[in-house]
């Protein structure tokens, strides 16, 4: 700050001292000339004959003014009377400016004003009479906003009040007009919530005098206006350099008061309150959403340039704001989910803890997504969102669930690269291991022997019935060539074509499992081992009694290889076989009968594996 400046402000705070109280603001001692003329001449002729107008009590008093009801006869209606308390022409005059830019600016938020009359010699103004109460009492009193106006975000109907205010200001502006002073002590709340902005006796015109009526910026030669909401122009330079960006900054000092519950500046002494407006650097509490606190420092910039445009400008930042503030809401609502997530997280991992943290990262994503919903540009949804997503991939990764963590990943925009090649890494082990686990699977599918055992059973039973017969037939002799070879050459075709029948039949069956496979192979082989007996030991001279018995031998080692390949259970069909070696080697004769029982043999033992098989796959 120049020594310049400083001079200024111990200047104006020398006079500041004769204050009662600093929140009050500083008096315009001078007016223009030709007002303070025309009210030196003939108050009359500028105003007229005294209207007919009963006074009442007294409604407000303030340091200048006191406002009283009163009653316009002529239209039978209660009015407000404002008059000064001071008399003398630069007191008058400042009432009337305040009546002269009152009446110029007809807006909603602008308390009308009917007339401007006499009463012993001294100016009233008759205004619209204002059932309700100063913003400021109802700042201080939250609660009494909640009973009157059934408002539920106390927070939310302040900035709306201020944006009307905005409407009041930018429309003055676009008049050629300043306020100079906007508080909320100069805000009037009606029953319905109506908002005015009233008190326009120290506002300035920036374009003309409006015929002498309105104080030029140019012509301002002091200071006015509440030093506890003062822009930093306002103390280091005379009122010639105002503009509407002073407005503004006033804006953004109530807007400031609204979210610190107090004015910007504030100290123990005048003096230091100016030397707080010149610095204009008031501390926004932290606990201020980012957005609104971004509009209060835009608003209240000591820079008029880096300040909002104008009173329009700071209404739309407002209003976004407050379209904004719902989706704000349920981030911060969906924060606190978030800290129970990361609770729940760091917990135990139960499958009831899993499903807590499951029932927790929902609710929170849905608040947040529904948050991003009303306003995608929410930095505290955004933020929460990626926090939630994140911790969730790093808790199913430690599930192992990477499926799941990749899911998630995949909403997360630009997830970190550490955590990406993680989440790779852990699909990929979870793929090869399931990949391990289906053909695992697969291998055990085809071991299962309960797999098709009632297809098994049947051809077991048509066939086996068949084979059991087959060697009986032998018993008729030379009539079928029974002991001879070519009799033992017809008899290993009828068996051969059984086999290949049987693998015709099942087909699709037998080659499902290995316990199929083997069983049907071990019985193939056994026609073709058996064939091949038979011709070895025509080769070498055998007769063909001999070799009969000798090929149940055959039958003997490969049914006891697929007993042991196949199932324990079917041990009695190589015993069996071992026996009718044995009888048939000790009585040759009996050979038949022995090869036809240990063919039944077979065929029961198999119908029981295959019974015991199937109530086995009925348990499980």
């Amino acid at each position: 700050m120049s020594d310049e400046s400083i001079s200024w402000a111990r200047t104006l705070a020398d006079k500041a001292e004769t204050i009662a109280a600093i929140d009050r603001r500083l008096p315009e001692t001078r007016v223009q000339a030709r007002a303070e003329r025309s009210l030196d001449g003939d108050l009359r002729e500028l105003l007229g004959p005294p209207a007919h107008v009963d006074l009442g009590r007294v409604l407000g008093e303030g340091g200048m003014g006191v406002v009283r009801l009163g009653t316009q006869r002529s239209l039978s209606r209660q009015v407000a009377v404002k008059s000064v308390k001071a008399t003398g022409p630069e007191h008058a005059a400042r009432l009337l400016r305040e009546a002269w830019v009152t009446g110029y600016l007809e807006h909603p938020n602008v308390v009308p004003v009917y007339d401007i009359v006499l009463e012993q010699g001294a100016p009233l103004i008759v205004l619209k009479r204002i059932d309700g109460t100063e913003w400021s009492t109802l700042l201080r009193d939250p609660a009494e906003v909640t009973r009157r106006f059934g408002v539920a975000d106390v927070l939310a109907w302040h900035v709306g009040i201020l944006a009307q205010v905005c409407n009041a200001v930018h429309y003055a502006h676009t008049k050629g007009i300043i306020h100079r002073d906007l508080k909320p002590e100069n805000v009037m709340i009606g029953e319905f919530g109506e908002v005015y902005v009233l008190d326009w006796g120290i506002a300035l015109s920036l374009t003309h005098d409006h015929g002498g009526r309105i104080l030029r910026a140019a012509d301002a030669t002091e200071m006015a206006g509440t030093p506890v909401y003062m822009a930093p122009e306002m103390v280091l330079a005379p009122p010639t350099g105002l503009d509407e960006r002073t407005d503004v900054y006033l804006l953004g000092a109530i807007l400031f008061e609204i979210v610190a519950g107090s004015a910007p500046h504030l100290a123990e002494t005048p003096l230091a309150v100016l030397l707080q407006a010149a610095r204009s650097e008031p501390a926004i509490p932290a606990d201020v959403d980012d957005e609104l606190a971004s509009i209060v420092r835009h608003a209240m910039a000591r820079d008029r340039a880096a300040r909002c445009a104008s009173a329009e400008a700071l209404k739309k930042a407002l209003t976004a704001y407050l379209e904004h503030r719902g989706s704000l809401l349920l981030a911060r609502d969906a924060e606190a989910r978030l800290s129970a997530l990361r609770a729940a997280i760091a917990g135990a991992s139960d499958p009831e803890h899993r499903v807590r943290v499951a029932a927790l990262f929902s609710e929170c994503r849905f608040a947040l997504e529904h948050a991003l919903a009303r306003w995608p540009d929410n930095p505290v949804a955004s933020r929460a969102l990626r926090e939630a997503q994140l911790a969730m991939v790093e808790h199913e990764l430690a599930s192992r669930a990477p499926e799941r963590a990749h899911e998630i990943l995949a909403a997360i925009d630009a997830p970190p690269a550490e955590l990406a090649q993680r989440v790779d890494e852990a699909l990929s082990r979870a793929s090869r291991a399931r990949e391990e686990m289906e053909a695992l699977a697969a291998r055990g599918r085809q071991a299962d022997p309960t797999i098709h055992h009632r297809a098994r059973a049947r051809i077991n039973l048509a066939f086996g019935s068949v084979w059991v017969a087959i060697p009986l037939l032998g018993l008729v002799g030379e009539r079928i060539g029974a002991g001879t070879w070519r009799g033992l050459a017809g008899l290993q075709i009828v068996l051969a074509v059984s086999a290949i029948v049987a693998v015709v039949l099942g087909r699709d069956w037998i080659v499902a499992t290995v316990f199929n496979r083997v069983a049907h192979l071990s019985f193939f082989v056994a026609v073709l081992a058996t064939s091949a007996f038979h011709a070895a030991a025509y080769l070498v001279g055998l007769d063909p009694g001999t070799s009969e018995v000798l090929s149940i031998g055959v039958w003997l080692a490969i049914s006891g290889m697929a007993v042991v390949a196949l199932d324990a259970r079917l041990g009695l069909i190589p015993l069996a076989n071992l026996v009718a070696l044995l009888v048939s080697a000790r009585w040759p004769d009996a050979r038949y009968v022995a090869m036809s029982a240990a063919l039944f043999v077979l065929l029961v033992n198999a119908q029981w594996l295959y019974r015991e098989q199937g109530r086995a796959a009925a348990a499980e």
